[in-house]
């Protein structure tokens, strides 16, 4: 049994090219942001999935916006990854959802497409397999 799990946030990804040259200070400033979106847009309860979860991003570019080559799509959920895995080391970023994202634990699919209403957005679906690698987190979390 499959198990779907989606959210759809306002989001406008940067490219690699732009996170790269991005100040440290305006990053950590962008990610602190992101995460509160995160955090508002994502459905409740909480779920966190313990087990290997497929991640498929949707990204859909608005006004002014343009489709990204291959490399600079993937880069550009960088940021929005880190704020759904678990805070560890360094890192005080994430609300736990997925454990990591390495490949044990994450099977990650990125795509794009033109919004159908001019706004900049992110769809993040969740799937699982077995749903005994899915916890429900009743309390709130802190960012």
């Amino acid at each position: 049994m499959h198990k779907r799990w989606e959210m759809i946030l306002e989001y406008q990804f940067e490219s690699l090219n732009k996170m790269m040259r991005m100040h440290w200070a305006v990053r950590k400033k962008r990610q602190q942001e992101l995460m509160a979106a995160v955090e508002y847009a994502a459905p409740r309860p909480l779920l966190k999935f313990t087990g290997r979860t497929r991640l498929t991003i949707i990204r859909q570019w608005g006004k002014r916006g343009r489709a990204f080559d291959p490399d600079n799509l993937v880069a550009s959920c960088k940021m929005l990854i880190d704020c759904l895995k678990e805070p560890k080391g360094r890192s005080h970023y994430g609300l736990g959802i997925i454990p990591d994202d390495d490949p044990e634990h994450l099977e990650l699919l990125v795509r794009q497409e033109k919004s159908p209403d001019g706004v900049h957005r992110a769809i993040i679906i969740f799937t699982q397999e077995n749903n005994h690698d899915m916890i429900e987190n009743t309390g709130d979390t802190d960012v």
